[in-house]
């Protein structure tokens, strides 16, 4: 929420010191980092959320968070090339966007934002909400401090994009770094309980003792062949072979389903500006980053119960009804407030806006309800083991979103992608009804039979 706040600064900077056109362009390629940084997290996020919360060695914990971070960075830097290579054919190959140092500042953000989600996740896994709150706010800001520079600099393109990279790489450098050194684990408790005097001392005779015991040739020893240490190790591997493909699977659905949800929100500029032009392409972007806020309530809170409930899984009706009660009025404030001054907050934002922004507004607020519904429901599938089901249900919300809006653009304009988004929200909302009833029948005839 705070870095959406403050994202409404950058971006009234933003439009009010560079043409309409210039705005389209660049938000495009702000998209295309943010779906870029999205591909590489790989799933990573999601899954440090569900192994985290019921890991407790510290040990095992550091060198899973240093695997993670390993594999979403090197993934970031070849989804970096992918979106460069959409840009540049988006902006048909210009000089300015095929040079060494747009790529090597884009390949820079794309890695630090893909970094950020990961660190956020695990902030979230271990109950830290406070530090994604700083993380954020910390981006927020330096963006905003940067975009400044445009009062002084004409290239919009080389100062937004600048800035959002010095942003990222700065804040995820610094908060990752001190969560890849901190200990928030059981283990990391009793092992400094365990380096005071007496507690230490202790340990160190009891040690002695058993060691004493177990000399060679003591009655207390008992010799362990090579052949049995063989035996461990090699059932060990293998055990953490087959422990290890159920990770993988549900990592792998996660990034599915992690794509699919959030994608097309990042697509959908890149739509109308194929479909309708640069500047629809801008109108768009800045109506749906003011939206943002609708979505960000609904967002958290799901992320937050997807966290409660791999750690307690018996308080799944609890913590969904407490949700739903926060939910609820918010979003109903929500509709009431953009209704009502929803013209005025984009008076804000000068000529990028277009006279059918305010009606987009109000779609994407309205769309805000059934998402609600989805992120709730994806939420639990995740956390009860399910990832598949909410992965198909993305699937299909995603992409059914995106297609629509490919038809319905050219026709509506930037309200053809509103309308596009609102559909996929809707059918969601619907299919999650739907598998709800189906699961309850199953449970009632499963109990009649037991019954009987």
């Amino acid at each position: 929420m705070s870095n959406a706040a403050l994202g409404y600064g950058f971006w009234v900077v933003v439009t009010a010191t560079a043409p309409a056109a210039q705005v389209g362009e660049t938000t495009t390629v702000v998209s295309l980092m943010a779906a870029a940084a999205l591909v590489a997290d790989g799933g990573a996020s999601t899954t440090a959320v569900q192994y985290m919360a019921t890991a407790t060695r510290q040990g095992e914990r550091a060198r899973f968070q240093r695997h993670l971070c390993s594999i979403v960075a090197a993934a970031a830097v070849l989804t970096s090339g992918g979106g460069l290579t959409i840009i540049g054919w988006m902006a048909g190959w210009r000089a300015d966007l095929r040079t060494i140092v747009f790529a090597a500042v884009v390949t820079a953000a794309v890695t630090a934002l893909a970094l950020g989600r990961l660190a956020d996740s695990m902030a979230t896994a271990d109950r830290n909400g406070g530090l994604v709150l700083r993380r954020n706010l910390w981006f927020a800001t330096v963006k905003l401090i940067l975009v400044g520079t445009l009062l002084i600099h004409e290239n919009v393109m080389a100062v937004i994009v600048g800035s959002w990279a010095f942003a990222s790489v700065s804040t995820t450098t610094v908060f990752l770094s001190r969560q890849l050194g901190g200990k928030r684990t059981i283990e990391g408790a009793s092992s400094e309980v365990a380096d005071s005097l007496p507690v230490s001392v202790l340990v160190r005779r009891t040690h002695h003792r058993r060691a004493s015991r177990g000399q060679p040739g003591s009655p207390g020893h008992s010799a362990v062949r090579p052949t049995q240490l063989r035996k461990r190790k090699s059932s060990n591997s293998q055990s953490a072979r087959v422990t290890s493909l159920p990770t993988l699977r549900a990592s792998l659905v996660h990034h599915l389903g992690n794509i699919a949800g959030e994608l097309p929100m990042y697509l959908l500029p890149v739509v109308v500006q194929q479909r309708s032009g640069a500047t629809e392409a801008g109108a768009y972007f800045i109506t749906s980053m003011v939206a943002v806020s609708f979505f960000t309530v609904s967002s958290s809170l799901s992320t937050s119960l997807f966290a409660e409930l791999s750690h307690d899984p018996g308080r799944q009706s609890e913590l969904i009804r407490r949700s739903t009660r926060v939910l609820a009025p918010t979003l109903t404030m929500v509709i009431v407030a953009v209704a009502v001054i929803g013209d005025n907050v984009l008076e804000f934002f000068g000529t990028a806006i277009t006279d059918d922004a305010p009606l987009l507004l109000l779609i994407l607020a309205f769309s805000a309800i059934p998402d609600a519904v989805t992120n709730l429901a994806v939420a639990r599938w995740r956390a009860m083991g399910d990832g598949s089901r909410s992965a198909i249900l993305s699937v299909f919300m995603g992409g059914g979103a995106v297609v629509l809006a490919w038809y319905l653009v050219p026709a509506l304009g930037i309200l053809g992608a509103g309308c596009a988004w609102l559909a996929a929200q809707l059918g969601g909302a619907v299919a999650v009804a739907v598998v709800q009833l189906r699961d309850r029948s199953a449970d009632r005839d499963r109990h009649s039979r037991c019954s009987e």
